[in-house]
């Protein structure tokens, strides 16, 4: 059976915030990036449970997971109910992993 895939507003502002800082260096490079985060999260259409659960989160009851997208670059962050995934945050890899607990922590969903 195949999944919806729902972004939050927030998931989104992450993906715009995203694309602005790296078109201030290419437009082509953004342009890149972006549709690569959008075209690899349809994996997860077909099977969400491709994606480990992410071990810097613990917030029951949902059961965070997170894709490795943009050449390992970027986590797609999301939990799975109802058959819908929803993605929570689009996270740099580069950052303090303790930093992810607190920004999904603050997020609605």
């Amino acid at each position: 059976m195949p999944f919806d895939v729902f972004w939050s507003e927030l998931a989104k502002g992450d993906l715009d915030d995203l694309y602005e800082y790296y078109s201030q260096l290419s437009v082509d490079v953004a342009v890149r990036i972006h549709n690569g985060i959008i075209d690899e999260s349809e994996r997860l259409t077909r099977n969400p449970e491709i994606a480990p659960f992410e071990q810097t989160i613990n917030n029951p009851p949902k059961k965070f997971r997170s894709l490795l997208v943009s050449k390992r670059r970027f986590k797609l962050v999301f939990y799975v109910a109802n058959n819908t995934v929803k993605i929570v945050c689009v996270w740099c890899c580069r950052q303090n992993p303790a930093r992810l607990r607190k920004a999904v922590r603050l997020r609605k969903f």
